[in-house]
Formats: structure tokens, sequence, C-alpha cells
């Protein structure tokens, strides 16, 4: 009986160290004596470390032969030290997509990056990334830095990404946006063939009645229609009927794009974009009449300032619930924004296109009760969404102040989106727990 149980424990023994032996062997190394340096992305942003410069030395953006990327599309996502495990886990689903564009990270100075960021970007999951410094760009250009760009997690600088891009077509992506699928289909969509851009409509929460003057304001100060022909007067410039019309159907808010995904031709009207965006970044934020305008909407609102069209989804912003809300106020879903894109060979219900998940990569639980709003995230994944919807003014309930207050309809959410949500998870805690296992894995 003892020589039996002796050899029970020793063949679990052998069975655990076989274990440890095949994680050791996944997670090791093998092109570096010293194997896997644990990533920093967290404990970095808690701790006292000393950060340092990083030198990314591959640069496969400019060694790739221009015929594998002949329109110059890409990818840019801005990072700081707290995202990063967010943005490299969107740069791997974005390949689990099919999407096979470059990517550029760009952030503003040296100390927002991870000191083990040029060992991680070495990673075949990574060789198309590039890091750019916007900030550094920006002052070659005459931009100095200026103190919108003072705190790294300012979204001032997606402008300022844009400007600095070595990209024609770019795609700005928020680090926390979680994709259903591959976003490239946007670059044929007929709106972005017709105006060289493609906006979401925002669900905006705090509504305006001035929007409109506001807009006319920056209209007659900064368009460029000066340039073209200095006859008109900047009394004559009013806003376009589409402008006036996109106002209208965004609640009249001065917040009217999703910042989670903006698509932008930067060079189809020659350098005119770049050199509005440039005054904009440079001198906007310098007058105090400005600054209700947020960087994602200066980004919109230069085609309007180029007097060029512009394409906006035609559909509102859909909502997810956050747990219990279906049980508590099934007309009321304080969940994260989801955008729809529909085409002719689309079906609606398989429309949700992309999801903001700040609130859902990170599972950390939190305290709960019966009025869980938005912004303390989430501690279970959402079940609905609501219904594909057309722009609608916003209804506002005191009571839950940053919810969606007035759902109709609603409908489960199709597997794509858990399978998605289980796949950017896993790859976002890997990469934020300091191993490569799993990256290049799809299923």
């Amino acid at each position: 009986m003892a020589s039996t149980t002796r050899g029970r424990c020793i063949l679990r023994l052998l069975a655990l160290q076989c274990v440890t032996f095949c994680l050791v062997l996944i997670t090791y190394d093998w092109g570096k004596d010293g194997g896997t340096q644990p990533m920093a992305f967290m404990r970095e942003s808690f701790g006292n470390l000393q950060w340092h410069r990083v030198d990314v030395p591959s640069d496969t953006l400019l060694r790739k032969d221009a015929s594998a990327n002949p329109h110059n599309r890409g990818v840019v996502i801005c990072v700081h030290e707290g995202n990063f495990a967010a943005a490299l886990s969107l740069v791997t689903e974005l390949a689990c997509l099919g999407t096979e564009l470059p990517v550029e990270l760009h952030h503003c100075t040296e100390r927002e990056l991870p000191s083990d960021l040029a060992a991680v970007l070495k990673h075949a999951a990574f060789t198309h990334v590039r890091v750019v410094n916007s900030c550094a760009l920006a002052a070659d250009h005459g931009i100095p830095r200026p103190p919108l760009f003072a705190t790294p997690r300012d979204a001032w600088m997606k402008p300022l990404a844009l400007y600095t891009s070595t990209f024609d077509h770019v795609m700005i992506l928020d680090a926390h946006t979680l994709l259903l699928r591959n976003p490239s289909v946007i670059w044929t969509d007929a709106g972005y063939e017709a105006s060289g851009s493609y906006f979401f409509r925002q669900r905006n929460l705090l509504t305006d009645a001035n929007a409109g003057g506001r807009y006319t304001h920056l209209l007659r100060k900064y368009t460029d229609l000066y340039h073209l022909d200095t006859s008109v007067e900047a009394v004559n410039l009013e806003l376009s009927d589409a402008f006036t019309q996109h106002l209208s159907s965004s609640f009249e808010a001065l917040q009217t794009v999703d910042p989670s995904l903006l698509v932008v031709h930067k060079t189809r009207y020659g350098d005119r974009l770049p050199k509005l965006l440039k005054n904009l970044i440079g001198q906007a934020h310098r007058d105090p009449s400005f600054a209700w305008l947020t960087p994602h909407d200066a980004i919109f609102a230069v085609f309007e300032l180029m007097h060029k069209p512009f394409h906006v989804a035609t559909y509102g912003a859909n909502t997810l619930n956050a747990p219990r809300d279906v049980e508590l106020h099934p007309t009321v879903f304080c969940g994260p924004v989801a955008q729809r894109w529909i085409a002719p060979s689309v079906q609606v219900s398989k429309s949700l296109f992309y999801v903001h998940a700040a609130t859902l990569l990170d599972t950390r639980p939190i305290p709960t009760n019966e009025k869980l709003y938005s912004y303390q995230g989430y501690i279970d994944v959402p079940s609905n969404v609501t219904s594909l919807r057309l722009p609608s003014l916003f209804k506002e309930v005191s009571e839950y102040p940053t919810c969606f207050a007035d759902v109709q309809r609603h409908e489960a959410l199709p597997a794509d989106f858990f399978r998605a949500l289980a796949r950017r998870r896993a790859h976002y805690h890997a990469l934020a727990l300091g191993t490569f296992h799993g990256l290049t894995a799809c299923s």
C-alpha cells in the first residue's frame, strides 16, 4: 500500500516537472542569452523605476518595398506609459483580423516608453511596428511642444500624430478599441473614397445649444479660404449645410465624432490639410475662445475649414449594457460606446464593427451597487447592445447622468464579440504580465 502511494506521488511530481519544463520552453526567448525579460508596462507605471531612452533599431516602414503598400496606408496608435499593453494587444488583434498594414506608435517623450520596449518589438508579432516621437518631429517642423502636450495621456496627441505620420491614408485607432472585423474595409468604403474621410458619430453626453456659433467662429478665424480667395471677408463665412446638419443630428453637441477610430486621407488636397492642422495645433490652444474644441473634433473640423466634403457614418452610436442594466432599468444602458458599419454586403446582425473597451480589457473587480455607471468599469462582460438606430436627440436622465437613457430596442451581442473580447484579453494580459506566449495565436 505504501509503495503504491509513493509511486503515485512520484508520478504526480514528474507530471508537475513536465508542465514546468513546457512553460519554460514556450516563454523562453532563444534569440537572447538572458531569455525573455518580463515587460514592465504595469510595474513601471506604479513603481519608481528609472526610465531611460529606448532606441528601436528596426524601422520596417522605411525598409519595406513600396509595392507592398502602394497607397501608403497605415495605422496610427497614440501611446503613453499607461496604455502600452492595450496598444500592443491591438496590434496583435489587427493581425488576427487580417490587417497587414504597417503600424506607427506615436508618443511625446522618451520617459513614456517602457525600458524593455526595444526587446518586445523584436517579437515576430511586432515586426511591422515603428515608434515615432511626435513631439520631436513637430519641433523639427516649427511646432514647439505646447502646454497641451504636457500630459502624455492628453488626447491632443491624435492631431499631432496625424500631422507627423508618414502615411498618406491614416487610420487613427484608440488603444482600447476592440475591433470585431478587419477595419481595412473602410479604405474602399464609398464614403471614404468620395471624401477622403470617415468618422463615426459620438454618443455625446454634454449638450450645447451654442455649438453652431462656436464652430462658425472657428471657421472665420482658421479657414484657409483666405489663401485661395483673399476677397472673401470673415463675416461672410458660414458653416456648410452638411456641417450644420451634422451638428443637429449630433445633439447640437461640442463633441461630434467618436475618437475611437478616425480615418483621413491626409494628402488628398496636397498640403492644405497638414497646414491647417499645424495651424490649429500651434495656435488654437492659446486662444481661450477655443477651449471647448476637443482634439478629435479638431481633426473633423479641418474638412469644414478647407470647405471640403467629409463623410460621417449614417447611423448613430450604439451602447452596450453594464452589469444588471437589463434587470434594473432596461431602457437605460450604462456601458461603453459601440459602432456599426453598414454596407450592402453586411447583414445588420453582423454589422457591429467595434467597441471602446477601456472598461472591458482589464477585469479587476470593483465594488458594485445597483447604480453602476460606465466610468466605474466592469466586473462582468456585457450581454446586449442597442439595436440599429438613426441619429436622434439625446435624452438626459439625472439619475443616470453618464448613461444612454432612451433604449427602445436592444439585442443580444453576437458570438463574434465574445470571441474577440476573449482573444484580446488573452493578448492584453500576456503583455501586461510579461510573456510573449500566445501573441500570434488567433483562435
